[in-house]
């Protein structure tokens, strides 16, 4: 049995056994990490859309951490044989650089994941419970706290479409209701190989699969305003493609802005 609380309740005015709900051994056993999922519905739903995906991220992207910086030496003036240090800010769908500018010295196969069209994702979710995810273009590596994702495929609609998925409501909720762990403290974190398992279903409509990228790319040069009108119509397409009937969308944002 399991009974899951929201950050900073009260213990002690609650009555454990009235939050208990049960969880199938079977759930736990069948994950190869014995994650404790914090939702059972919400293992029961992972388990049916990763039923009707034909791939997940780990099958088309290759994907690494970034470097250790206190293992290297981060240089202020560019050596030859250097890339750019990336220094700055990522948010959802927004990559800010920093004013100054460092660089580093890498080995070729670390290099090669912080060249090309990719996606970097934050280790740390952030207050809402959302991943974080932004397109990133420019050469530049970057430390540890951001996971380096490379499509196999260099095509632009489906790097968007695939940006788009990763940052939606549905890509937070299952990720993040899969594992206790992901929320045991206020720094929750995201693992590279947690990423990985994500189910991808891309729009089977190619009109529907470049109105994602659409939204994705205006997302990424959104006005200040305009920024959740755009998340809910990626959320709708999203939904719609994993096939989340809408009783279950409404549980999903109930419990991320509850848990947030």
């Amino acid at each position: 049995m399991l009974a899951t609380f929201e950050k900073r309740h009260d213990l002690e005015l609650s009555r454990i056994a009235e939050h208990l709900q049960p969880v199938k051994w079977s759930v736990v056993a069948s994950d190869t990490d014995l994650r404790l999922p914090l939702l059972g519905w919400a293992s029961d739903l992972f388990h049916r859309i990763a039923s009707r995906a034909t791939t997940n991220l780990g099958e088309i992207t290759r994907s690494k951490s970034g470097i250790e910086a206190y293992k290297y030496s981060i240089m202020e003036h560019e050596l030859p044989g250097a890339s750019p240090f990336f220094l700055g800010q990522l948010q959802r769908y927004d990559i800010a650089p920093a004013a100054e500018q460092r660089f580093v010295v890498v080995g070729a196969v670390a290099a090669a994941y912080h060249t090309g069209p990719r996606i970097l994702t934050r280790r740390i979710v952030n207050r809402s419970n959302r991943l974080m995810s932004a397109l990133a273009t420019d050469a530049y590596v970057v430390k540890k706290d951001l996971y380096s994702i490379q499509p196999e495929v260099d095509h632009r609609q489906r790097i968007l479409a695939l940006l788009a998925i990763l940052n939606s409501s549905l890509m937070s909720f299952l990720y993040i209701s899969r594992s206790a762990s992901a929320t045991k403290d206020d720094f929750r974190q995201v693992t590279l190989s947690g990423l990985r398992e994500l189910p991808i279903i891309f729009p089977s409509d190619d009109t529907e699969e470049a109105e994602l990228a659409s939204l994705a790319r205006a997302r990424s040069n959104q006005q200040p305003d305009k920024g959740d009108a755009l998340d809910r119509q990626i959320d709708q397409i999203v939904y719609r493609t994993y096939g989340v009937d809408e009783s279950e969308q409404a549980a999903i944002e109930e419990w991320l802005a509850r848990s947030g």
